[in-house]
């Protein structure tokens, strides 16, 4: 029988694509490594690797920011976890977080899905209602309206995306997808 430490004990792997830089433990935490940087005045400096600090995003997963070559980028911790120690035999696209706990980002809790298994998933464990979906301004997650999107598809055709984004409130990607068809496609 496996103790509770060597079960707890934590591993920590290269980040893909990162290596060297960052490492993902599969306990799903997420850490720079020492690096020499540039101090202020433009000297070489030593950095001292830490673990990072992650934030939610708007539906529930935690996010961290990498940065390389003075270029960052979000990942999503339980796609870096479960790409660095879940094996993908089936070569499925998405995770599921098995426990439905999203704060829950260790390894043993992630599984390969498909949309459809872990949509069944979620409806089985009551997160998320297994009715058809409401379009529109009645659905609970829009953020904008009927009027507002009619707007966006019909006017401002001289402004960017993220232009009518920071008008609207909204993140870029809203109005890239609603000017594009992929949403709001009855409007």
């Amino acid at each position: 029988m496996e103790h509770k430490e060597e079960r707890e004990k934590e591993v920590w792997k290269d980040v893909p694509g990162y290596e060297g830089r960052y490492q993902v433990s599969n306990l799903g935490q997420v850490k720079g490594l020492d690096y020499i940087g540039v101090n202020p005045k433009g000297l070489p400096a030593k950095v001292k690797g830490r673990v990072l600090k992650t934030d939610i995003i708007h539906c529930g997963y935690h996010r961290v920011t990498l940065s390389q070559n003075n270029k960052r980028k979000n990942f999503l911790v339980h796609r870096l976890v479960i790409e660095a120690f879940v094996p993908n035999p089936d070569n499925k696209p998405e995770a599921n977080h098995e426990d439905c706990d999203k704060n829950n980002n260790r390894f043993d809790n992630l599984g390969w899905t498909t949309k459809l298994e872990n949509m069944r998933h979620a409806i089985k464990n009551g997160r998320r209602d297994n009715m058809p979906n409401v379009r529109g301004e009645e659905n609970h997650n829009a953020r904008l309206n009927n009027l507002q999107v009619r707007v966006i598809k019909k006017c401002f055709n001289d402004l960017r995306n993220f232009e009518l984004a920071a008008y609207f409130n909204v993140p870029d990607y809203l109005i890239s997808n609603i000017r594009g068809g992929r949403t709001w496609k009855h409007i």
